[in-house]
């Protein structure tokens, strides 16, 4: 459930606001709105990932760009002072080799 949505022009752009914070994860939660995203030149979804397999009938993995902006998560786990996470471990200190334990 999304709560109350609105769909606003903003010059030709059009954005979906919601007033519960979901992930975006299926197309359905923008066509519900009224949009095409086979005719979109562009979508821009705030999500950490989970919306890959809902548009990657849209969108070949080329064509996802990721931006890094500041909150609870990011890709680049070298942004985060890990205190209490037993070192060494991958992919937080790079010179760790993994291997199958025995």
């Amino acid at each position: 459930m999304l709560g109350p949505t609105a769909l606003l022009d903003l010059g030709g752009i059009q954005v979906v606001v919601i007033s519960i914070r979901t992930q975006c994860a299926d197309p359905v939660f923008l066509e519900m709105m009224g949009l095409d995203i086979a005719r979109t030149r562009a979508v821009v979804v705030k999500s950490r990932g989970h919306f890959r397999a809902g548009f990657d009938e849209f969108f070949a993995p080329d064509q996802v760009i990721e931006v890094d902006t500041p909150g609870l998560t990011s890709p680049i786990l070298t942004r985060f002072d890990f205190r209490y996470l037993p070192r060494p471990v991958f992919p937080v200190d790079t010179q760790v080799v993994w291997q199958l334990p025995a």
